[in-house]
């Protein structure tokens, strides 16, 4: 009778503990479908951050490639700037040059003009 009850006993103990492993892979299976259902908006909203931040960062680059165009821009219009100054500044100082020519050319038609009087009444006497 004993063998009867230590089996009895290890029967008993061998079906808890089925039970306890039943109970823990149903608290494993409720768990698993808990995360399995809340996944998909996460891996949803995963995907639309990634998308949003892919398109900021070809905004980035974007907006990295104009200010350096920009950039360029703005020392070739420096250039420019200083070759406008340089080529204004010959035109003032040729301009002044000419303006001292004029009066050089005129004060001699000026002086022709008295020689050649001069020359006249000479001539003429």
């Amino acid at each position: 009778m004993m063998c009867f009850t230590s089996a009895k006993n290890e029967a008993q103990n061998a079906s808890h503990t089925a039970q306890l492993a039943f109970n823990i892979s149903e608290t494993a299976k409720q768990t698993f479908d808990s995360s399995s259902a809340s996944l998909p908006p996460v891996a949803a909203m995963v995907n639309s951050s990634f998308e949003a931040a892919n398109g900021n960062l070809s905004e980035l680059e974007q907006g990295h490639k104009d200010s350096e165009q920009l950039l360029e821009d703005v020392t070739e219009a420096e250039e420019l700037l200083e070759q406008y100054i340089a080529q204004r500044d010959e035109l003032e100082r040729l301009g002044a040059e000419i303006r001292d020519l004029d009066r050089e050319a005129e004060d001699l038609l000026a002086q022709f003009s008295v020689a050649a009087d001069q020359y006249a009444q000479c001539a003429g006497a």
